[in-house]
């Protein structure tokens, strides 16, 4: 991917999915961009974090978002995003 912040974060949701024994799934931009589908149609920044449950988005985080960027920093600012909005208890296991 051409997006430096995104190869930052990557490792970052890799470990903290496997800590957390969850599946988590990642999207190139490049080979969906130009779809319509409702993943690009709520892009606006990347690296950009989809939370969905039943096929709606619950959750999310933006990097251009001040309030957000903080938590594409480490594994520990991940996890405790997660940790105050989301219950990862209903994630899919990781098999």
């Amino acid at each position: 991917s051409g997006c430096p912040t995104c190869a930052e974060f990557m490792p970052i949701v890799d470990k903290y999915a496997k800590e957390n024994n969850i599946k988590m799934y990642s999207v190139d931009l490049n080979d969906i961009w130009g779809s319509d589908n409702s993943v690009t149609t709520r892009i606006k920044y990347a690296p950009s974090m989809f939370i969905y449950k039943d096929g709606e988005v619950v959750n999310y985080l933006e990097s251009a978002n001040a309030e957000d960027y903080i938590y594409y920093k480490s594994v520990e600012k991940l996890s405790e995003w997660f940790n105050t909005n989301i219950n990862i208890s209903l994630f899919e296991k990781a098999e």
